[in-house]
């Protein structure tokens, strides 16, 4: 059988199909002119679909299961987070019933830190394969997740905040800016009333 290879995502097809099967490509007729319209319409919707792999990756890479959201894995997503949670949960109680043995609470702990490395990796890498093949049409796409937000709203409040205090810190006369100088006067106090020159 005759192949022929896809400009757009470099996979190779039959010869005589009229787009790739993997990324939607609508390959062009030997005289130049393109397929029918039916053809360009269902590239476009499989364009429309398609996930960016590394900004799925990245999503995972910031917030383990926010990638999998990303490609529309809710159920994935969930699956990764509570599994993280259980993996602290657990380790944490057993360093409380163990903490007099600081051996046994250094093993507990890397071998929670290795676990949530592994859960890591594996986040990052289903969700960069998933939204390729998502691309290649082998993986259904049925949406991006709603939970999607959840991660993405957290981020955004945690940097508003920094930028609020950094802000804060450096523009006088903004809500929050006489903080510092107010811990400030408050932590020399109590050291003069620690070293007895405060008559308090």
């Amino acid at each position: 059988m005759d192949l022929k290879s896809c400009p757009d995502c470099s996979q190779l097809t039959a010869a005589d199909n009229d787009a790739c099967p993997y990324c939607g490509y609508v390959f062009e007729l030997p005289d130049g002119r393109s397929q029918p319209v039916a053809l360009a319409s269902r590239r476009k919707e499989r364009k429309r679909d398609s996930r960016n792999p590394l900004l799925a990756a990245a999503c995972a890479f910031l917030f383990p299961g926010w990638g999998q959201w990303y490609n529309g894995r809710t159920a994935e997503g969930i699956y990764v987070i509570a599994a993280g949670s259980g993996i602290v949960i657990v380790s944490a109680m057993l360093m409380f019933m163990v903490r007099g043995s600081e051996t046994i609470l250094m093993a507990i702990a890397a071998v929670a830190g290795l676990l949530l490395l592994v859960l890591w990796v594996y986040s990052i890498t289903t969700a960069y394969n998933t939204a390729r093949g998502i691309n290649r049409g082998g993986t259904a796409f049925t949406g991006k997740s709603l939970l999607f937000w959840m991660p993405a709203t957290l981020w955004v409040l945690f940097f508003g905040v920094i930028v609020i205090v950094v802000a804060s810190l450096i523009i006088p006369g903004l809500p929050g800016s006489d903080i510092p100088a107010t811990i400030s006067h408050v932590g020399g106090s109590v050291a003069l009333r620690a070293n007895g020159f405060l008559g308090v």
